[in-house]
């Protein structure tokens, strides 16, 4: 007797956004925690993914950027994780290299015990990232972002992959 089995699966763009957040938000979370961030600060972070996954099924958000401020100090540039939305192809398979991202964290040098963090969001040129509840626009200088290390690329699916950087190094 022969049997057959067919299955089908419907995959958006916005399966690709919660994978996208998700991938992020995990890479910077556990790059923090290796870097000797508090686990109780680090776990606001994780609250944000949701937030974070509807600017980029959206398509306006361009980078998320993390600042550290140690104890009695300044503002300094961390990480971020730039978005790259390409063209759709329902064939790309959802990826992860949080692996590769976690042997290049423990690179990184630590931080001071109370060091704080924030979450900078920056939209994609000529776009406005929608309103979502506790984020609000940011009126002080920012440190800059220009350049950093490449450790590699956290997650991809189709139409977007996002790309994770050391500005520290």
């Amino acid at each position: 007797m022969t049997s057959t089995f067919t299955t089908s699966r419907t995959i958006t763009f916005t399966n690709t956004a919660t994978h996208l957040a998700g991938a992020a938000v995990s890479a910077l979370a556990e790059t923090l925690l290796t870097i000797g961030i508090s686990v109780d600060k680090i776990s606001a972070l994780y609250g944000h993914e949701k937030v974070i996954a509807s600017w980029i099924e959206e398509q306006s958000l361009h980078r998320l950027e993390i600042t550290l401020t140690p104890p009695a100090g300044k503002e300094l540039a961390g990480y971020s994780v730039e978005l790259d939305y390409t063209a759709w192809d329902p064939e790309q398979q959802f990826r992860d290299q949080l692996a590769r991202i976690r042997r290049q964290s423990a690179k990184e040098p630590s931080v001071a015990i109370g060091t704080n963090f924030s979450v900078v969001v920056k939209p994609r040129p000529g776009r406005t990232l929608s309103s979502q509840p506790g984020w609000r626009s940011v009126d002080r200088v920012l440190p800059s972002f220009a350049g950093g290390y490449r450790h590699g690329t956290v997650g991809t699916g189709p139409g977007g992959s996002a790309v994770f950087r050391s500005h520290r190094i």
